[in-house]
């Protein structure tokens, strides 16, 4: 009889531990199951794609001075070229030229050698040249109306502002100073004699 109570016991205790085993397994399949099932109806994100972005257009930096001239110099021939690669070249080598802007101007014309002539003369009370009249290399006397009405000399390069005549030059500040030439931009609406290179 207790052989027969421990067998029942032992299959008793079997038959549970199986039980849960089954139970367990089926749990965990059903919790499984139930998690892909929730995954299935779950709405599924959405990704929104971003518009792209084009990538920005390189803004070409306005060209130098010194840039300007070299164009300037290339486009020109004869006399006119050889008048700017002098001015051009005594301005990069910081060549002093003491005196006046007239000073200036006569030792690069010299220096780029060959004779020149006077295409315009006006006066300086009111007749002056046309913006038409003006190549680059011609020594250009003006008017200085930024530097109280002063007269100047210049080499004119070519226009920076065309509607207010407004143009880059090559000149020496003048006054004696211990300063080589300079690119600068003049009005020139009073240009009252040029003086052009001879090719």
């Amino acid at each position: 009889m207790r052989c027969d109570l421990r067998r029942l016991f032992t299959l008793v205790l079997a038959l549970s531990s199986a039980r849960c085993a089954a139970t367990t397994t089926a749990r965990g399949a059903t919790g499984a199951d139930t998690r892909i099932v929730q995954r299935e109806v779950e709405r599924p994100l959405t990704i929104v794609a971003q518009p792209a972005i084009a990538p920005r257009e390189a803004i070409a930096a306005p060209p130098s001075d010194r840039d300007r001239v070299v164009s300037a110099e290339q486009q020109s021939t004869g006399g006119a070229r050889r008048v700017l690669a002098t001015a051009r070249t005594l301005i990069d080598d910081e060549v002093v030229i003491r005196g006046s802007c007239y000073t200036w101007l006569s030792a690069t014309y010299r220096q780029a050698g060959g004779p020149f002539s006077t295409v315009f003369s006006g006066d300086r009370r009111g007749r002056y040249a046309s913006a038409e009249q003006l190549r680059p290399g011609d020594w250009i006397h003006f008017i200085n109306h930024s530097y109280g009405n002063v007269t100047h000399s210049a080499i004119f390069i070519g226009w920076t502002d065309r509607a207010s005549s407004t143009a880059l030059t090559a000149s020496y500040p003048g006054q004696n100073r211990e300063a080589p030439g300079r690119y600068r931009d003049y009005e020139l609406t009073s240009v009252y004699r040029i003086d052009r290179m001879r090719d």
